[in-house]
C-alpha cells in the first residue's frame, strides 16, 4: 500500500523535531531542565501542570486558603477571620493559582521578560476560575487594574488588561476601558513598602476616568497581596457610580505582612 505525502511530511517533521530537540537542546524557563519536543511558550508540560490552584478552600473576600474543615458556598460561602473583622470594600474575590516560587517565575516571564503572549493561557485559567466560582454572575463589565504609565511603557503592555480582555470574551462580557487611570504621583515603589504605607500610597495613585452608574463591576489584575491596590480601584470605581466591585486575579499571595491594616486612610 502506497504511503502517501502528507504521512511522509509528518514523519519527516517528527523526526526533524526530535532531532532538533537533541542537537540544540533549550532549557525550561520555569525548572531549568531539559525542554522536551512537545512544550508550550517555553515552559515544559510538567512546569504547566504545576500551575494549579487544587480544591484548596479559600476566603470568598479576599481568596486567602481557609483553615481545613472550613468551606462554604452558595449563601453560606465563607470568610476568613480577618474579612469578618474588617472585609474589603470589594464584595467578592477569587483567584485561579496561589503565588508561590513556581508561579511567580511564570508571571515574572511574562511581565518583565517582555513575553506578553504567556499571559493567554494563564488568562485562561483565571477565567475558568471565574466561570467555576460564578462571580461573573450579574456583573456588567470586566475592568482591568490599570498600570502605571512608566512601568506600561517598559513593558510595552499592560498585564491586567492582557487578563481582562480573555476573561471578558470567555465570560461574554463587556470589557470597560479606560475607566480607571493611574495617577502620576512620585515616591518609593509600592514593592518596597510595608503593607500600612502601601494601603495609603494605593488610595491615592487611582481615580476614576468615567461613570459606570450603577454597573456590578469585574475587576481583574494579575495578583492579590495586601489587597491595596484592588481597594483603591475599588473606592475609585464607587466614586465612577458602581453599586459593587468584585475582584479576580490569578494568583493569591500567601498570608500578608503583619502590619496590614484595610482601614488606615480608607474612610470605609
Amino acid at each position: 500500500m502506497p504511503v502517501s505525502r502528507r504521512t511522509i511530511a509528518r514523519t519527516a517533521g517528527r523526526w526533524l523535531g526530535e532531532a532538533v530537540v537533541h542537537l540544540f537542546p533549550s532549557r525550561c524557563f520555569a525548572c531549568d531542565g531539559s525542554l522536551p519536543r512537545v512544550q508550550l511558550l517555553g515552559a515544559c508540560p510538567s512546569c504547566w501542570g504545576l500551575l494549579a490552584g487544587g480544591r484548596v478552600p479559600r476566603c470568598d473576600r479576599c481568596a486567602l486558603p481557609l483553615p481545613e474543615g472550613v468551606a462554604g458556598s452558595g449563601a453560606a460561602r465563607a470568610s476568613c477571620a480577618r474579612c469578618a473583622v474588617r472585609p474589603p470594600p470589594f464584595e467578592r474575590a477569587v483567584a485561579a493559582v496561589a503565588y508561590d516560587t513556581h508561579a511567580r517565575r511564570f508571571l515574572l516571564r511574562a511581565k518583565d521578560g517582555h513575553r506578553p503572549e504567556l499571559l493567554v493561557p494563564l488568562a485562561g485559567q483565571l477565567a475558568a476560575a471565574v466561570s467555576i466560582s460564578g462571580v461573573a454572575e450579574g456583573v456588567d463589565g470586566v475592568v482591568p487594574v490599570p498600570s502605571a504609565l512608566v512601568a506600561r511603557c517598559r513593558r510595552g503592555f499592560d498585564p491586567a488588561r492582557k487578563l481582562a480582555l480573555v476573561v471578558a470574551d470567555a465570560s461574554g462580557l463587556r470589557l470597560l476601558d479606560g475607566v480607571l487611570k493611574k495617577r502620576r504621583i512620585g515616591g518609593p515603589p509600592s514593592k518596597g513598602l510595608k503593607a500600612s504605607a502601601r494601603w495609603a500610597w494605593a488610595l491615592r495613585s487611582v481615580t476614576p476616568r468615567r461613570t459606570v452608574p450603577g454597573a456590578v463591576i469585574l475587576l481583574i489584575d494579575d495578583v492579590l497581596t495586601t489587597g491595596a491596590t484592588a481597594a483603591a480601584c475599588t473606592v475609585a470605581l464607587r466614586a465612577a457610580g458602581a453599586r459593587e466591585v468584585r475582584l479576580a486575579v490569578w494568583a493569591r499571595t500567601p498570608l500578608p505582612e503583619t502590619d496590614f491594616d484595610r482601614t488606615r486612610g480608607t474612610g470605609l
